[in-house]
């Protein structure tokens, strides 16, 4: 696939977009991990902002507003604070562990200088011992910056690379996987929407009301895009 045509995919891709939940290797308990991270990551937001409740914002303007998600109202830097609360967490759960902004030194693929690294890069639990570990890296955004994200993740590392790689671009709202194919082609391989599951679940969290159905808040999607990676059924 052309960059053009990778273009079209990003820009056309709507994160309130609502597509059926599908099966997933993972099995349900997966679904119900990431929602739970999902309750606690909306939790951790009401009690950083429960200082501000006269002149600071509400949890909705965070939610819809990226001014707000800043370092001032958070205590801690906002990059930081999604990576640590929601995608480190999410990614654990589905059985990876992680190098965080990982240097060229710290893999036998690296495709970036010690100027210029990814934010993360993933590493498949209980993967054979003698088998090459996947390259798979991750560059993540605030909300509202999955174009940023999905540039960022393109130009400075998998136009560069020159072994199969896979990668995750994500601005927590929107996710995305790319991989590398052997002769260089960056092919485009799931999306995933999690605006909605987000908002539904912030709601419940402000008014202390869980009655939402875990089946209708469509994780599936997000399992499955996990699947299009390498390692992606090795939980542990």
């Amino acid at each position: 696939m052309i960059d053009e045509d990778i273009s079209k995919w990003i820009e056309n891709f709507d994160p309130d977009g609502d597509p059926p939940d599908l099966h997933s290797t993972f099995g349900p308990g997966a679904g119900d991990d990431i929602i739970d991270i999902i309750i606690k990551f909306c939790e951790e937001v009401n009690a950083r902002l429960s200082t501000f409740t006269q002149q600071g914002p509400s949890t909705l303007d965070i939610f819809e507003n990226e001014k707000y998600l800043k370092a001032e109202y958070l205590g801690q830097e906002t990059h930081t604070f999604l990576r640590q609360f929601l995608i480190e967490s999410i990614v654990e759960s589905l059985g990876y562990s992680f190098l965080i902004e990982p240097r060229p030194a710290q893999t036998e693929r690296a495709i970036w200088s010690d100027n210029v690294y990814p934010d993360l890069r993933l590493l498949p639990r209980n993967w054979p011992k003698n088998e090459s570990v996947p390259t798979i890296i991750i560059e993540h955004k605030k909300f509202g910056r999955y174009e940023h994200a999905s540039k960022e993740l393109r130009e400075d590392y998998l136009q560069k690379a020159s072994k199969p790689v896979f990668g995750i671009a994500t601005d927590i709202l929107r996710w995305g996987t790319f991989e590398v194919t052997k002769s260089g082609e960056i092919i485009p391989l799931e999306r995933a929407p999690l605006a909605r599951p987000l908002r539904k679940i912030r709601q419940s969290v402000d008014h202390d009301n869980f009655e939402f159905k875990r089946e209708q808040l469509k994780i599936g999607r997000l399992l499955r895009l996990f699947e299009s990676i390498p390692g992606n059924v090795q939980r542990g």
